[in-house]
């Protein structure tokens, strides 16, 4: 049992599948152009925080404080190296102590370098990870994650 409504029903109904076409397009065509701004911002607040970021690490460079006189032994603490490595080993080894568990060499180079530590290279959560993944005073607990041992 189809009725078959003539008159002006029909109408409307082409009238609002027109009028909904076009709001769909207006909004659609909006939300296209939040996305470019968005991803604008995006740019924008990853450059602002590098920059950031970067002189945060000259500022701390520049305000250590005194010198230890007497590094630790080689082989009691500090892997052999130079000074950078012993100090990019020794802030792993004082987050880890912080933290109080294990964590993966990536959030660990996030946390340090929100904390100022500059550390270059092509990808310089690697290159942190080289710096430290030898220190004696650490262990590997799982993939890319590590601990204090004892």
């Amino acid at each position: 049992m189809n009725d078959v409504v003539e008159g002006p029903v029909p109408q409307l109904g082409k009238q609002f599948q027109e009028q909904a076409a076009l709001e769909l397009s207006r909004f659609e065509e909006e939300l296209r152009r939040m996305d470019e701004e968005l991803a604008s911002l995006q740019r924008k607040r990853n450059e602002v925080a590098q920059t950031v970021a970067h002189l945060q690490g000259l500022q701390a460079k520049f305000d250590l404080g005194p010198k230890d006189p007497d590094p630790p032994p080689s082989g009691t603490g500090a892997p052999s190296g130079t000074s950078e490595r012993a100090t990019s080993a020794d802030l792993v080894v004082a987050y880890l102590a912080e933290r109080g568990e294990a964590a993966h060499y990536r959030h660990i180079y996030t946390e340090l370098a929100g904390r100022g530590l500059v550390v270059g290279g092509k990808d310089p959560a690697n290159t942190l990870l080289a710096r430290f993944f030898n220190d004696p005073r650490l262990k590997r607990v799982g993939r890319g994650t590590y601990a204090l041992k004892g």
